[in-house]
């Protein structure tokens, strides 16, 4: 129920002809002004509106600015607009495309959802001090102008004091100028901001008032080449937000040929904090090299409001604006108009008296103020989070992915910077339960891949440096010197590799044509015990080359592909559980299924036609000098610069390295693979795809069967695995029903071979005069591994290292460094193994497939697992959300209450 007022303070209105007093010209002031005289117009009613200012806008520097970053949000421009206001594009010095936020862990971009452009920066005055600015750029001035094209009448005079009427009847009165002028008026309007002696007054009249408590921020405008501002911080506003000392967040707005810099603190910020930000490395890096902060310099110390005022109103008297209440450190400017604009209302629509501007102007204004509750919890989750490294690199980390999460998060950060909703509705689209689960399970992610990093980079330090005293190592090797004569290879300079499968082929030929490339004459040999040729021995593998094996070979090695050996080109996978399967096809280009011994065969053809000499025998020794490491071999030795170790995971290879080298081989899995030949008719039904299958029982983790030309090749991999195993599972029913008819007769013919493939990084992969790649040294892909690819491309690695940086441990350190895309997906791999185990032995694998049949982002993750398309770290980050993560969930759920039911 409305309420009702008293006859005699109802009588308070304004009525033709009354003057209204403006003190303060600058946003506030000029927007109450526009409004309340379009208000009029429209109610018929003749006002005299006067705006005292004792600033002059159009002036540069502090005498004509009003203490402000000037960034015009967007609903701010379009609440001008909407009153009748259009910003000129003179007055925007940028339109504001992002926001970028900083952080101790990283940088975030956030951009309109919609991706607009409508917020503006702007100079409150002509430009900062020391600028040749010649033409009227000024916000606040053009806001004046609008006013007194509305009707309102300004003066360049201060007002030294206001007296209250001590009745109804009475008006209030002003002293103003150097003259102490009289002026009565029938409203006086506050505007006077934050800055002013005024508020204390005010405040001693005795109404009521208290004025809000502030904050002292600085802010100072540094000025760079228009270029170098354009390129290095482009249209977006930068947030720094790193949890430095008493600084909330630093703001750099760039306008033009200048970078405005706001600090913000939790206290009033000094000129040293400043000095300090500037020298901040962070922020060097976007400052040009050997830039000084300058002596003469635009700087000030503005307030800003950290509480509402109270009781801003009296009879004939508002007080809008910041010296009443505005947004927690937001948006002052539309808080103004917002606040104008409720005053405005309220004094032409209902009158001017105390109870008028009680109910119908702070009010309705108290919405700013409890919505600012929400927003100190807001700032202080904020600064709570700034000061825990990991807890920001687990935000940043859903923030830089892709998916309904890492959209949610980016929203309500835009929101948070831009102001553009209130910060009620921003709190709780924080608590949104997906976003929630998210961040904790990111924060636990980040903890775990920090520890295993810290957790290694221990080991690793340790055993750098204990490593005479725990690994016994030949004297030779021990005698050597680190650094002394091993720069780059050099004319004349002989490379060793032991192996000739993908990864020696790789660095042999690379090393070939790069040697050629920068005009050396480099010496390749390649040992390898086995003979390809006539498919007298071969590498256990399945035999799938996944891509980019073509761009790999043709790009990098300039060998054309060999589609001749090309016995089935692979469309899709059919992923199988115990209970159901599902068709996986992708986008991605087709994989091809080969003979690995005839593939092997072609890679060492394709060596030997360069020039490399092919030594069919195997590795017995190594020994290493001060000058060139011996390899002995079943037939001779050979002395070289360099040795390469590609021998994959065979065991004597391996431990000679590891005797006289601080290597140590990786972990591993076992495989066993065996085919089966059921005619071609049989064949040709099957089609081209892999079937590959998560069985249930403990020994096996994987199982695949693929389709060559005339036979079917099947393997499984597991820890223990065993002949037996591979029994089981070609007793397993999924099987079974994929395979010829009478497999139990064929069976007895089959021949089966034992392999392994790695599952960890090996410990000492590098050091002086030698380095190991390809599976030997682990870095492949956890789990599912692109062998081949991952073979060949550190072999290029390892070539570039040691054609362009050297042959010492530290140039190989660099070669390491290089590998950083496998060795960052380690985590994420083993991750996804252990789920894919866990899922399998509890029988919930026929519940996520059912589920992937219906969930796009499932069944495209579940893809990319089996056919290797995209590394874990994006299968995780950037397909499966937390969302679906639950929608799992919730399916496996509904899989035991079906079955409890049943």
């Amino acid at each position: 129920m409305k309420k009702t007022f008293s006859k005699s303070k109802n009588s308070l209105k304004l009525t033709d002809n009354s003057r209204i007093a403006i003190i303060g010209g600058g946003p506030a002031g000029a927007f109450f002004a526009f409004y309340l005289l379009k208000l009029a117009r429209e109610k018929k009613l003749n006002l005299s509106v006067e705006i005292y200012e004792g600033k002059y806008f159009s002036r540069s520097g502090p005498p004509g600015c009003n203490y402000c970053a000037g960034v015009i949000s967007e609903t701010l421009i379009e609440k001008m607009e909407k009153i009748g206001i259009a910003l000129p594009q003179e007055i925007a010095q940028s339109r504001v495309e992002g926001y970028y936020m900083k952080t101790i862990k990283g940088g975030l971009l956030l951009t309109h959802p919609l991706k607009r452009n409508k917020i503006a920066t702007v100079f409150r005055g002509n430009g900062p001090l020391f600028s040749n600015i010649t033409k009227n750029i000024s916000f606040d001035d053009f806001l004046l102008r609008e006013a007194t094209k509305m009707g309102a009448k300004v003066y360049y005079e201060r007002v030294n004091s206001i007296e209250i009427p001590p009745n109804l009847e009475s008006k209030t009165i002003l002293r103003v100028g150097n003259n102490n002028k009289y002026v009565e008026a029938d409203l006086v309007v506050g505007a006077f901001g934050l800055n002013t002696n005024l508020m204390e007054k005010m405040k001693n009249m005795g109404f009521g008032y208290k004025p809000p408590k502030t904050l002292k921020t600085f802010q100072t405008e540094i000025k760079l080449d228009s270029e170098f501002i354009k390129q290095k911080f482009g249209n977006n506003i930068y947030i720094f937000n790193m949890g430095i000392d008493n600084l909330r967040f630093v703001a750099i707005v760039p306008k033009g040929e200048f970078l405005t810099l706001t600090l913000v603190g939790k206290k009033d910020v000094t000129f040293s904090q400043l000095k300090k930000f500037l020298n901040f490395p962070h922020m060097k890096e976007m400052l040009p090299e050997n830039w000084s902060f300058p002596l003469q310099h635009c700087h000030c110390l503005p307030r800003i409001a950290t509480t509402p005022a109270k009781k801003p109103y009296t009879n004939r008297l508002v007080i809008i604006g910041d010296a009443s209440c505005s947004r927690y450190y937001k948006n002052g400017i539309e808080s103004a108009l917002i606040t104008a604009s409720l005053a405005a209302e309220a004094a032409i629509n209902y009158g001017i008296s105390e109870e008028n501007f009680k109910h119908e102007y702070y009010k309705k204004a108290k919405k700013i103020i409890v919505d600012n509750y929400y927003g100190r919890l807001l700032f202080y989750f904020n600064d709570f989070i700034s000061r825990f490294a990991f807890v920001v690199e687990s935000h940043l980390r859903i923030g830089l992915s892709k998916g309904y999460t890492s959209t949610l998060l980016k929203n309500i950060l835009w929101n948070m910077f831009t102001g553009n909703i209130e910060y009620k509705r921003i709190f709780f689209r924080t608590l949104n339960p997906v976003l929630q689960i998210s961040m904790l399970s990111s924060i636990f992610l980040t903890i775990w891949i920090n520890l295993k990093r810290r957790l290694f980079e221990r080991n690793k330090t340790i055993i750098d440096k204990n490593l005479s005293k725990k690994i016994p190592l030949t004297l030779s090797y021990r005698k050597m010197s680190s650094e002394k004569n091993l720069k780059s290879l050099k004319n004349g300079s002989v490379v060793v590799i032991i192996g000739g499968g993908p990864a020696g082929c790789g660095c042999a030929i690379a090393l070939k044509k790069l040697s050629r490339m920068h005009g050396k004459n480099i010496e390749v040999v390649i040992y390898e015990g086995k003979i390809f040729e006539g498919e007298r021995q071969f590498n256990q593998c399945a035999g799938v080359l996944s891509p980019p094996i073509k761009e790999i070979l043709e790009k990098e090695l300039n060998i054309d592909f060999p589609h001749n050996l090309v016995q089935r080109t692979i469309v899709g996978y059919i992923l199988h559980s115990d209970l159901n399967s599902i068709l996986l096809d992708g986008q991605s280009e087709p994989s091809y299924a080969i003979r690995r011994i005839k593939f092997d065969e072609f890679l060492l053809n394709q060596a030997a036609k360069l020039g490399i000499k092919v030594i069919n025998a195997r590795m017995v020794d190594l020994e290493f000098l001060s000058d060139k490491v011996i390899v002995y071999s079943e037939n001779g030795n050979t002395k070289a610069d360099m040795v390469v170790g590609a021998f994959g995971l065979d065991d004597g290879s391996a431990k000679i390295f590891e005797r006289v080298t601080p290597y140590r081989q990786p972990r591993f899995l076992s495989s066993i693979v065996t085919k089966v030949h059921p005619g071609q008719e049989f064949m040709d039904k099957f089609g081209n795809r892999i079937h590959a299958f998560l069985p249930s029982f403990k020994e096996i983790e994987f199982g695949a069967i693929t389709p060559k030309g005339n036979h079917l090749t099947i393997n499984i991999a597991g820890e223990r695995i065993t002949s037996d195993s591979m029994d089981k599972f070609l007793d397993y029913l999924p099987v079974k029903e994929e395979l010829p008819p009478g497999i139990e007769t064929l069976k007895e013919k089959m021949d089966y071979f034992k392999g392994k493939f790695p599952i960890s990084t090996a410990q000492g992969m590098f050091g002086d005069r030698y380095v190991i790649i390809g599976d030997a040294a682990g870095l492949i892909r956890p789990f599912k591994g692109k062998g081949v690819n991952a073979g060949i491309i550190t072999g290029i690695k390892a070539a570039y290292t040691m054609i362009e940086v050297g042959i010492s441990k530290g140039a190989f350190q660099k070669f390491y460094e290089s590998c950083d895309d496998v060795l960052e997906d380690l985590p994420y791999g083993r991750l996804v193994r252990r789920l894919a185990i866990l899922f399998s032995n509890f029988k919930l694998m026929p519940s996520i497939l059912e589920k992937a049949k219906n969930d796009a982002k499932l069944k495209e993750a579940l893809f990319d697992c089996v056919s290797a398309n995209r590394n874990y770290k994006e299968i995780w980050r950037n397909t499966i959300s937390f969302k679906t993560i639950l929608e799992i969930l919730g399916a496996i759920g509904n899989s035991f209450l079906n079955k409890t039911s049943s």
